[in-house]
């Protein structure tokens, strides 16, 4: 299944700390393929906009490893034409529910 994801690019205060390559590489470690991704600076810090594919909603433990190897409390992931949203990493629930607005498409 293809998905949409955001992956924050800082480390802690470190701004751009991972680079585009790492994440993708991450993502790709775990398992999925990299349908398009692109850098988006509007939001809070720089984030990864990427569709992946290969995702299953009914076993997040790639999704939730490639947060822990890219040092992220989570990563947004936006879920096919009903858009049903999932934080998935260490430190989610810390996030609360996903967000709509928040989300950058």
């Amino acid at each position: 299944m293809n998905v949409k994801l955001n992956i924050g690019l800082n480390i802690g205060n470190t701004i751009g700390a991972i680079s585009q390559q790492r994440a993708e590489a991450a993502l790709i470690a775990a398992g999925y393929t990299i349908v398009s991704s692109r850098i988006d600076n509007t939001g809070s810090e720089p984030t990864l906009v990427a569709v992946i594919g290969g995702f299953n909603p009914n076993d997040v433990s790639p999704m939730y490893n490639a947060s822990l190897i890219l040092q992220q409390d989570c990563i947004a992931v936006l879920i096919g034409v009903n858009y049903i949203g999932m934080l998935i990493g260490p430190k989610a629930s810390v996030w609360g529910t996903f967000n709509h607005q928040c989300f950058i498409k």
